[in-house]
């Protein structure tokens, strides 16, 4: 099984390696889903990729975000970059841009990023047909699914550690909605990370908590059961993490992993399961994989670094608090005191009975000074949030150069020349020298060259064995340096393979799709769909038993031959009889998009939230001129947007629940207040699965003749909380095509485009 390591700039890169990591994963400057860090420029990319090769390990780069019409050609011209310095793999998002790549260089293994939200087998077939190597499951899997989507014959990549969403991955809109700043582009502001209130029937159940924010997952004890699945690569989160941390975990995990490999039992675990809580952690959740329920996954108290309890505050007067330590606490630390403040600090002096000291022991009451408002910690908890020793301990170990393994093998014979030859990873090199001399006394050694040998200075090399085969002969210890240096270039230089196969034209293949016209109604209870007059150019949508089907969001059917059905993901469609309609939340963004989803049977789709109007005529004005014909396209004219779907039930974590499906946000209506008091309603679906809506409907009503020269001629409507009579005034309204005069409403991003 592959440790698969985050890195968010070049620093990380070598600490992740330098932990044990058997690959990295890295984002260039644009189209990455951590846009925040630091990432790598193309040059260095070429660096890494070189590096890694020559050490036998792998570089895989992000380019997981979704594309606008005008960003895709930039990005295939990445992609065919990443491609000529021989990335391992690409991991996409995007199946517009997947669709073009597979099509124009087969040679490139594609990824499937877990912003595809792969949790239903027919979405694993669907891309495995499409050509991904490797599928990286959405994070709400559990073990059995990873069983099935491995025996496709497909590599199953899955998270291990490090920070979860609490949204099913690239299903969420918050960020970009209330905002600006796109998650699905790489920008998110975690919204889901901020406190929030929740109220039941306008009751406050909670106030001013992390309502929405989970714990960190952590699946170091069950590696065997990981292995045993078939998991090929075990992913940690974490580009924006420090180099302490990316190192930390690296060298759990190697831990871990090596000791069942090996078959023997993991005496570090201990020291490493500590050494990770005192380095980053939320509290520890083992995650859905291993079938953690929906309500005990989130951490209401913080969002942040819990840290580990190192004492009390006993006193607290003007600028001066003592604390009674509960654990040995240095100078250098850093410490929190966790009230409602969370106020934290770095010890810069302590003392001790007024005597300052550089340690402090468990039962010592210290005294630290100089700290504003000190009067309003008494009694609160301290928090260790920095351990000074173990960060200058990880600080010094990165200070030592990774070197592997290589296999030597040093000739001299008299009249011959010297050769040394060297290899490591299937790849061998050799190279000759000149004629040794007559030895005059002893002559050179083979201990002598043996030692000579092993100083490989800033090669990441080391000999593990050199077999010395020599006469008796004098060789200048500079003939040896010399034979060294170029050997190990030599090897080192014949892992750097580029690509020079040029890519194949795309094929644009003309698969015509009819334009539809018709109005859409996606309802979510019987007085709704009454509601609605329905006639030739109507469909009603609803997750229910009928001619039309709204398939859930996330969904364990596996059954879509009903006669009309949304879907929310990518799949193959398998009965031409059948109108197949991909929805705004399958995220499609470009005229690529379209392609992928008409070539595997969609009959019509739904344009993106996420979509301005400029890119919207962008992504129809492309796909027109490649394919001399109109999309069959629809839009959605109004409706609460899901912000979120989660696995997560903030309802059910408050009530500690123990198992699923209670029924509560069935029988009660529930909201979460933001520090804004803007108002955003939960509702449950029968998978109790958790949605969040905007708090403001999308109104596009009056954009009618807009959207109608567009080319856009069938039109969506979400009814989620509406009431009969509300749903009769939206539809009189769209008839009016009413402007908006009395009514709280979001363009969404119509007029703007996010970030």
């Amino acid at each position: 099984m592959e440790l698969l390591c985050p890195a968010g700039n070049i620093i990380a890169a070598y600490s992740a390696f330098k932990g044990g990591a058997d690959a990295i994963y890295i984002g260039g400057k644009r189209f990455s889903a951590r846009a925040s860090a630091a990432n790598f420029s193309d040059e260095e990319i070429k660096e890494i990729v070189f590096y890694a090769h020559s050490i036998g390990k792998k570089v895989y780069v992000t380019l997981n975000t979704l594309l606008f019409q005008d960003e895709f050609m930039e990005a295939v011209s990445f992609a065919n970059y990443l491609y000529s310095i021989n990335i391992d793999g690409l991991i996409i998002q995007d199946l517009g841009l997947a669709n073009y790549l597979h099509k124009t260089i087969p040679g490139l293994p594609l990824n499937a990023s877990t912003q595809m939200n792969v949790h239903n087998i027919k979405q694993a077939e669907a891309l495995v047909s499409m050509g991904f190597k490797r599928i990286v499951l959405a994070r709400e899997s559990n073990i059995e699914f990873v069983k099935r989507v491995k025996a496709l014959g497909v590599e199953v990549e899955v998270f291990g550690h490090g920070a979860l969403c609490v949204s099913y991955s690239g299903n969420c809109l918050l960020s970009s909605f209330i905002g600006g700043r796109s998650g699905n582009r790489g920008r998110c502001a975690q919204p889901c990370r901020m406190r929030y209130d929740l109220l039941e029937d306008g009751k406050t159940l909670i106030q001013d908590k992390f309502a929405i924010s989970t714990k960190d997952l952590m699946t170091i004890d069950n590696i065997p059961e990981l292995i045993n699945a078939g998991v090929d690569s075990l992913k940690i989160e974490g580009r924006l993490k420090s180099n302490e941390y990316i190192y930390s975990v690296s060298k759990a995990y190697r831990h871990a992993i090596d000791a069942v490999i090996e078959h023997k039992k993991n005496n570090l675990i201990d020291i490493d399961k500590e050494e990770l809580k005192k380095i980053f952690n939320r509290q520890f959740t083992k995650g859905y994989i291993f079938d953690e329920t929906p309500f005990n996954l989130l951490n209401m108290d913080s969002s942040s670094h819990i840290g580990e309890p190192i004492g009390k505050v006993i006193k607290a007067g003007k600028n001066r608090v003592s604390i009674q330590l509960s654990k040995t606490v240095h100078r250098l630390d850093g410490i929190r005191f966790n009230n409602k403040g969370q106020f934290g600090l770095t010890i810069e002096k302590m003392f001790v009975n007024k005597n300052p000291v550089e340690e402090a022991y468990k039962g010592q009451v210290i005294e630290l000074a100089g700290i504003e408002k000190a009067e309003v910690l008494n009694n609160a908890e301290v928090i260790r949030s920095k351990d000074y020793l173990l960060n200058k301990r990880i600080e010094d170990e990165l200070k030592e150069q990774l070197k592997v393994n290589i296999i030597g093998k040093f000739i001299a014979k008299m009249n011959k020349p010297i050769t040394l030859e060297v290899s490591f990873n299937g790849h061998a090199e050799k190279v000759e020298g000149a004629t040794p001399l007559e030895a005059t006394g002893e002559g050179t050694t083979k201990l002598r060259v043996i030692e000579q040998l092993n100083k490989t200075g800033e090669f990441p090399y080391a000999f593990e064995d050199i077999d010395v085969d020599m006469d008796k002969c004098f060789i200048p210890i500079s003939e040896i340096n010399k034979l060294k240096k170029e050997a190990l270039t030599k090897l080192q230089e014949s892992f750097y393979v580029e690509n020079k196969d040029l890519p194949k034209p795309y094929e644009n293949l003309d698969v015509f799709r009819t334009q539809s016209s018709f109005n859409g109604y996606f309802v979510e209870n019987v007085a709704q769909k009454e509601s609605i007059k329905e006639n030739y150019v109507s469909r009603v949508f609803a997750n229910s038993k009928g001619q039309n089907k709204l398939e859930n969001r996330v969904t364990k059917n596996e059954n879509f031959g009903l006669q009309d059905t949304v879907v929310h993901f990518f799949i193959d469609k398998e009965n031409n009889d059948n109108m197949l309609i991909a929805s705004p939340y399958c995220n499609i963004t470009n005229s690529y998009a379209l392609d992928c989803y008409y070539e595997h049977g969609f009959d019509q789709c739904i344009l993106s939230f996420e979509l301005d109007k400029e890119s919207i005529k962008s992504l129809i004005l492309d796909y027109k001129n490649r394919h001399n014909s109109e999309p069959n396209l629809g839009i959605v004219m109004y409706g609460k947007i899901d912000m979120m779907i989660m696995r997560s039930c903030p309802v059910g974590s408050f009530y500690k629940n123990k198992a699923i499906h209670c029924n509560k946000c069935h029988i009660h209506n529930y909201e979460l207040i933001d520090r804004t008091s803007e108002h955003y309603r939960l509702i449950g679906d029968s998978e109790c699965n958790v949605r969040i809506l905007n708090n403001l409907p999308l109104y596009l009503l009056d954009k009618q003749d807009e959207l109608n020269e567009l080319g856009i001629k069938s039109h969506y409507f979400i009814f989620t909380d509406e009431d009969k009579e509300k749903v009769a005034d939206i539809l009189n309204r769209y008839s009016n095509k009413t402007k908006f005069d009395d009514f709280e409403f979001t363009r969404g991003h119509f007029n703007d485009r996010p970030l």
